[in-house]
Formats: structure tokens, C-alpha cells, sequence
């Protein structure tokens, strides 16, 4: 009976708190840009919302809005792509000074196809972006953040070149 309750109990605690880190969700993030699997591994993990923190909620909504490029129905891809957004969203809304949700929703907003209307935001955050990337601590957040800003066509050469300060 004991170990019938401890196994019980310890399948409850791993299915109850996320185990997913802050870098695995960057990295599955990553990969679902070319990789569907990934995506969908991620999404599977991530699936109880309530649990994540604000930063893996952001990241599980930019997953979503990324795994809509891969769906081949337009219903299932606009329903990712909402449910992702409005989950990014509210994760920026409750932590709004959070450099890296602001860098998740502004290399969504600069890779969103036109139509989808999603690009209102691209000059707020890059401007965050461009004033706080110093103030990030974890270097290699940093430096995932400045590498994408250098090579986005939405920085002038002027706001590229205060990026080799960092």
C-alpha cells in the first residue's frame, strides 16, 4: 500500500510542477522555428498554463504563434497563432520591464507575415530593447538578444553600432 501511494504521489508531483526551465524553453523555442516536433514537445510540456511563470508563458505563446507556420489547415494555424499571441501578451502585460518577453514579442512581430496586422509594437520594443539589452544579466540572453538585433533590417546602422557597446 505504501509504495502504491508513493508512486501515486510522485507521479502527481511530476505532472503538477513544470519542469521546464528558463534555457530549455529558449532552446525549444529555437528549434520549433524549424522543427515542428520540437514545438509540439514543447507545447506538451508547457500545456498546464496555470503552472509556468510569467517568462515560460511568454515563450509558450511564442511557440504557438510559431507553430502556425507549420500547420497546413488555415483554421488550426489563425487559432495557434491567437491563442499564442494573446498568451504572450498577457505574459508582457504582467511583467512588462521583462527584456526577454519584449524581445520574444518583437522578433514574432518582425517575422509575422503583413496581414496578420502584428507589427504595432516593433518600434516600442526595440527602443526597450536598445535601452535596457546593458541592464540584462544573464549574459547569454544578452547576447541571443544582440546577435538577433544586429542581423534585424529594423535597426538603422547608427542603433546596430550602439549594440557593440554591450
Amino acid at each position: 500500500m505504501y509504495t502504491l501511494l508513493l508512486m501515486f504521489f510522485s507521479a502527481f508531483v511530476t505532472t503538477a510542477c513544470p519542469t521546464t526551465t528558463h534555457e530549455k524553453a529558449s532552446e525549444e523555442y529555437e528549434k520549433s522555428i524549424h522543427d515542428s516536433k520540437a514545438g509540439e514537445s514543447f507545447l506538451k510540456e508547457t500545456s498546464d498554463v496555470k503552472q509556468l511563470t510569467q517568462l515560460l508563458k511568454g515563450y509558450r505563446g511564442a511557440v504557438l504563434m510559431i507553430m502556425a507556420s507549420h500547420y497546413f489547415n488555415p483554421w488550426s494555424k489563425l487559432n495557434s497563432y491567437n491563442a499564442g499571441k494573446e498568451l504572450l501578451e498577457t505574459a508582457i502585460r504582467e511583467r512588462a520591464t521583462d527584456a526577454e518577453l519584449r524581445y520574444l514579442m518583437f522578433a514574432i512581430q518582425t517575422n509575422s507575415p503583413a496581414f496578420l496586422g502584428y507589427n504595432s509594437h516593433i518600434k516600442t520594443d526595440k527602443e526597450f530593447l536598445l535601452s535596457n539589452i546593458s541592464a540584462i544579466a544573464a549574459a547569454p540572453v544578452r547576447q541571443k538578444i544582440v546577435t538577433y538585433l544586429r542581423a534585424s533590417k529594423h535597426l538603422t546602422d547608427a542603433e546596430k553600432k550602439l549594440l557593440n557597446n554591450v
